[in-house]
């Protein structure tokens, strides 16, 4: 899964999309994304 945060954090790189800290929007997405995934693998676990 780290996979697409590095394909994240590339785009992000090579785009101009405004943001002045390009470590901001993959950062988030790259821990949203975890998070929803080891909520659903707890999730799945315990029931």
């Amino acid at each position: 899964m780290w996979i697409a945060g590095v394909l994240l954090y590339d785009k992000s790189l090579f785009e101009d999309n405004g943001w002045k800290v390009p470590l901001v929007r993959p950062t988030v997405v790259f821990m949203l994304l975890m998070t929803v995934i080891w909520s659903f693998l707890v999730f799945d676990f315990i029931w």
